[in-house]
């Protein structure tokens, strides 16, 4: 891919993430303690090299697979295959979820590695802790206070609204 799509990829990710951001009833905390993208050890299993990542708005992604089909933007409903893990390798989520991008009710940090995406691409995205669960942790326990999280994720569908 050229440079300049990458850049205007980039710039338009940045624009949508900052929209994204902007349109939230409630303010993202970014000096959470914990973990940081670029300072935790991963997992080998995880095959995690940072120079091979974009970061933008303090998340890292990288297309394993580029899709050819439709290309989800805000507002989409999104259907996805996904996994989650925890930096030490440990799979905290797993399987088909489905959302509609810009409710905010998944991790801020999954909603922006996400925006892009074609059907059949598939993405790695490196999320810290204040985009993810934060301070606090995920309610079921699974993802502990500060944590970074990595998701694999394949969309499968989209619907945009009528």
């Amino acid at each position: 891919m050229s440079s300049s799509i990458v850049l205007a990829r980039g710039g338009a990710l940045l624009l949508c993430c900052a929209a994204l951001a902007s349109c939230s009833s409630s303010s993202v905390e970014t000096n959470v303690e914990g973990e940081t993208i670029e300072t935790v050890t991963y997992a080998p299993s995880l095959g995690i090299d940072l120079s091979e990542y974009t970061q933008l708005s303090g998340v890292y992604f990288k297309d394993i697979v580029e899709g050819t089909g439709q290309q989800l933007v805000t507002q989409d409903f999104a259907t996805i295959e996904y996994t989650a893990w925890l930096a030490d390798g440990t799979v905290v989520y797993q399987g088909p979820r489905s959302w509609q991008l810009g409710n905010f009710d998944q991790p801020l940090g999954l909603e922006y590695g996400s925006l892009f995406m074609r059907i059949g691409g598939v993405r790695r995205i490196l999320v810290p802790p204040a985009l993810a669960w934060g301070e606090f942790g995920s309610d079921d326990g699974r993802v502990p206070p500060g944590a970074v999280l990595v998701f694999e994720v394949e969309l499968k569908e989209i619907v945009s609204p009528a």
